[in-house]
Order: structure tokens, then C-alpha cells, then sequence
């Protein structure tokens, strides 16, 4: 779902649906308006933000149009971690389907290594116990994942302990 342009990458959001529906489905919006002029890329709308700006200054909302619907800083809060927990699950769905299919230690070992740096804990967890009961013990990385696994879910996390 990204775009690579220039030697860059972009993830390209409907900017229109950004408060109205989630930022995963705005993106996936993008990218289908994006996809849908490939053989008219004239007539894609493909604006970078840094640019438009040094053309057009920001505009600032009378008080009348501030109202986006979300007052509640926990409910914007909630809304955003709903949408990184739902495009985790996208990335991990990957390493879970490879785990599963190859049914490997190294494999679910990888894929609580992938699930850990999405700072899914819950999921590595249980990826790395898997990789230990597929190895008879003996997959060593995976005992030593599973231990910082513990640490970052007791906190350990702002020491900035790396998953290996």
C-alpha cells in the first residue's frame, strides 16, 4: 500500500477521510484512488505537503469550524491506537501465516521478533513460547527473547532493551 516515487516512499492518505473514518482506511482509499489512474497518471492529485506549503500558507478554522467530532483526548487516543493495532496486525498477519505454514521454530521465533518491535507483547509472547515447544527447548534465542519479552511488559521498555 505504499508508493515509490523518486527514490522515495509515501503512504498515500485520502486526506478527506481523515476523521471520518480510520487512518488504515483513508490510506487504503489512497492508494486505491492512486491505483485507479495508472494509465492516466495525469491525472492522479499527488500533493506533497512540504511543497503545497511553501505555495499556500496553512489556513486556520474559525471557531464556528473547529467541531472534528472527537473531543475527548482519550477518544483520539483510542481511535489511533485502534488503527496501529489493526495495521500491526496486517504486518504481522505475514509472519504468522509463515509460521504457520512451515511450522518451524526459527519461523514463529521471527515472528515474535516482528510482533515484539510492533510492541505487540501479548503475541511475541506466545510466538516465542510456540518457537520453544517446536524446539524442545532448544532454540536458545528464543528463550532469550522470551526473557526480554518479560522485561518490556514489566516496563523495562524506556531502558530501550532490543529484542534479538
Amino acid at each position: 500500500m505504499m508508493l515509490f516515487l523518486g527514490g522515495e516512499v509515501w503512504i498515500p492518505v485520502e486526506i478527506t477521510k481523515i476523521g471520518r473514518d480510520s487512518v488504515l482506511e483513508a490510506w487504503a482509499y489512497g492508494k486505491r484512488e492512486f491505483d485507479a489512474y495508472e494509465l492516466q497518471p495525469n491525472l492522479r492529485g499527488f500533493y506533497k505537503t512540504r511543497e503545497a506549503q511553501q505555495l499556500f500558507r496553512p489556513v486556520g478554522l474559525r471557531s464556528s469550524e473547529q467541531e472534528i467530532g472527537l473531543d475527548d483526548p482519550d477518544e483520539i487516543v483510542d481511535f489511533f491506537v485502534d488503527d496501529i493495532n489493526n495495521l500491526a496486525g496486517l504486518i504481522l498477519g505475514r509472519y504468522q501465516q509463515r509460521a504457520e505454514e512451515r511450522g518451524r521454530d526459527r519461523d514463529y521465533n521471527r515472528y515474535g521478533i516482528a510482533a515484539a518491535r510492533l510492541h505487540q507483547f501479548i503475541t511475541a509472547q506466545r510466538a516465542f513460547e510456540k518457537a520453544i515447544e517446536l524446539s524442545g527447548s532448544g532454540l536458545l534465542a528464543a528463550h532469550a527473547n522470551l526473557g526480554v519479552m518479560y522485561y518490556l511488559m514489566d516496563g523495562g521498555i524506556r531502558s530501550g532493551t532490543r529484542v534479538v
